[in-house]
């Protein structure tokens, strides 16, 4: 499944937030979930957030990664 959305607002200074996302989920052991988010006004620059968790040969394996204008900020399992 995916998604797009874009919120506006007018108090405060006003602002924008663009965001868009997909996932695939087969279970709770196999899903992957994406997105991206856009915001000069709240200082989100470009970000990319990535949530993946795979069955692996003896373990879960839960992957965790964001960036920010493809700059890494969090990346680890």
């Amino acid at each position: 499944m995916s998604g797009k959305a874009e919120l506006e607002w007018s108090t405060n200074g006003g602002g924008k937030l663009t965001a868009s996302g997909k996932a695939n989920y087969e279970s709770a052991q196999n899903f992957k979930v994406e997105v991206d988010v856009d915001s000069h006004a709240l200082k989100l620059n470009k970000w990319h957030i990535l949530l993946v968790n795979k069955p692996a040969k003896s373990a879960r394996t839960l992957q965790i990664s964001v960036t920010e204008a493809e700059v890494s900020i969090i990346n680890g399992r």
